[in-house]
């Protein structure tokens, strides 16, 4: 059997993983995506677009102002240090920064969940209140 992953040659996220027989390896090529013979994860790795190596994800090293805030809409939770491209899901809508800056606001009481995803860091979710 031989190990493989399939990743985004654009940003190194591993999409898929698997073994298959060495004789079927070339069955497993899906168009958009590069495989690598290696073992991988997609949920602890990604690829090293330099050195095409799978690499351990590090955490984020995000700093928010606050946690809790005024369900007011101006009151507000930010950070500078995102990397350009992660993704955020956050009330059910999926958001793309492109300017290493969050800035959220509420106006609905509640506790609401941020999802932060990164090809090279390990997904993180960061509870957020608005009182």
């Amino acid at each position: 059997m031989s190990d493989f992953i399939q990743y985004d040659p654009n940003t190194g996220k591993i999409k898929h993983s698997g073994s298959c027989p060495e004789k079927l390896l070339t069955l497993q090529n899906i168009e958009g995506l590069t495989r690598l013979d290696v073992v991988g994860n997609r949920k602890t790795d990604y690829v090293d677009l330099d050195t095409l190596e799978i690499k351990p994800k590090t955490t984020f090293n995000l700093t928010l102002n606050k946690t809790t805030i005024d369900a007011d809409g101006i009151d507000t939770i930010t950070s500078n240090n995102v990397p350009l491209g992660t993704v955020l899901l956050f009330d059910g809508e999926k958001y793309i920064i492109d300017d290493r800056e969050l800035g959220i606001t509420l106006d609905v009481v509640g506790l609401y969940e941020l999802k932060l995803s990164y090809p090279q860091y390990l997904d993180e979710v960061i509870e957020i209140e608005g009182i």
